[in-house]
Formats: structure tokens, sequence, C-alpha cells
């Protein structure tokens, strides 16, 4: 399997999320998309903020979706130290049980998407790996958030989420559990995002964070053809302008000229 580009990672997830998005206004969802006016969405909004600073100190943990910072985790996606640094300076002395879901969320997500920013799509038994990794590098989260990182990660490693979550949805309710759904339904279904998002129980926010997870593991050759053809010249220009702003700052490009093409340093 040919390497995929850092670039071309970094446009899938962004691109992924889009799609997942979307996802909840589809009428068939396997053979036709109708993407959602993205430029007038809170995702717009917030992604545009996020790459023009690349910083989470402005993120509140208490009312936002953890994938409005997505920007700055695929930025940080190789500096683990510092990503986990920056998130806990959002840690509050006494920190509300949203809050710490919200940031648990984070952690979580910024964890998976280094493991599989790095990893190739062909990777055997990605879910045993994940999980090792992850434990791995558990004692580097804030004391408060560890006991939690316990239970679910446990529960990741077994596979249940997915049966629990047709049965048990008001029970498997959080930012938190949508992060460990959608890794699941990424990890399972690896071939196409039409696929991996075609389960009528999951919600929006998880669709979007199984889009973030599959294009970043799989780039933009995991969507399906007939989809792109559906995105909006305005949207397509948009997103792509995102993943040129984030390619540059984590290459330390500080400048290119209109006139020249991107070229992935990573090839």
């Amino acid at each position: 399997m040919a390497a995929i580009s850092i670039f071309d990672r970094l446009l899938g997830s962004l691109l992924g999320s889009y799609m997942g998005h979307c996802y909840q206004t589809v009428c068939d969802p396997i053979n036709h998309l109708q993407p959602c006016g993205f430029e007038d969405s809170l995702l717009y909004q917030a992604w545009s903020s996020q790459v023009c600073q690349l910083r989470v100190l402005e993120f509140d943990p208490a009312n936002a979706d953890p994938i409005v910072v997505l920007p700055w985790l695929l930025y940080r996606h190789d500096d683990r130290s510092l990503r986990h640094s920056e998130l806990a300076q959002l840690l509050m002395p006494i920190s509300a049980e949203k809050v710490n879901d919200t940031l648990g969320a984070l952690y979580l997500l910024g964890d998976c998407l280094e493991w599989l920013m790095q990893c190739s799509l062909a990777t055997q038994e990605p879910l045993a790996l994940l999980c090792q990794y992850v434990r791995h590098h558990q004692s580097e989260y804030p004391e408060i958030l560890r006991s939690q990182f316990d239970c679910w990660v446990s529960s990741l490693s077994r596979g249940g989420f997915n049966d629990r979550l047709m049965h048990d949805e008001d029970e498997l309710d959080g930012a938190l559990v949508s992060v460990i759904i959608a890794i699941q339904q990424c990890l399972s279904y690896r071939e196409n995002l039409a696929i991996a998002l075609a389960n009528p129980v999951l919600s929006q926010s998880t669709l979007t964070a199984v889009g973030c997870f599959l294009g970043a593991w799989g780039g933009t050759a995991i969507i399906p053809t007939q989809w792109m053809l559906t995105i909006p010249g305005d949207t397509r220009r948009s997103i792509c302008v995102f993943a040129e702003k984030i390619y540059r700052e984590w290459a330390g490009i500080l400048s290119v000229s209109g006139s020249l093409e991107i070229i992935p340093l990573d090839l």
C-alpha cells in the first residue's frame, strides 16, 4: 500500500469530519450525499477561528463539542507532550463532570489521531495496538481523568460499545463515549467512509468523529468518489485552505506563493 502524506491525512480528516457532520441530512446515504451549508455552520466558524490561531486555550469545555478544536489537534498530532500540557491548562481546580468528560474526550481524541496519523491503513489488529498505545501513555493524563480512562479503555479493548449502543443509547451519552464509539467504528470499517458511517443510531457528533478518525488514517482515498463530487466548490476550497494552513504551520513553512503547489515534505 502506497504511503499517505501528512497533508493528505490532514485534508482527509477535515473532509471526513465535514462528511460525518452532514451525514444526517442524507436521504440515501450510500449512493447520494446532500452536503449541508458548511460556510453557515458553527463547525466552519469554529474551524476558521482555530486555523487563524491554532490554540486551544480559548476552548470552553463546558459548552463546546471537542471536534471544534480539530485543527489544533491535527496541528499538534505528533507532539503529545505539548498537546497534553496545553489541555491541562483547561482543567479547573474543581472541574464539573461535564468539563471532565469533554477534556477526557479531547485527550483521547488527540492520542487516537496521533496513532492513526502514523499507521498504515493495512495495520493488523489495530484495536489491540491502539489500546496498548493509549495505556502506555495513560500515566501522562491528569490524575482527575485517569480513573475514567481505566474504565473506558478497558471497555474499548473488549469491543463492546457498538453492541451496547443498540440497547443503551441514553446510558452511553457524553463526549468521551462518543469518541470511543467513533474510534471503534473507524477501526471496524476502514474500507470506506460510507460503510463506517452507516449506523442509524450514531449521533451527529459521533459521525463527525468517525469521519475525522478515518480521514486521518486513510487520507482522502477513503471518501467515496461520488461524495467528493457533491461537495460545493466553495466548501472544498475552504477546507483545502484550512488543511494547507495547518500543514504549513506544522511543517514550519512560513509562506507559500499562491502560484506554487504545496509538496508534502514527508514523502
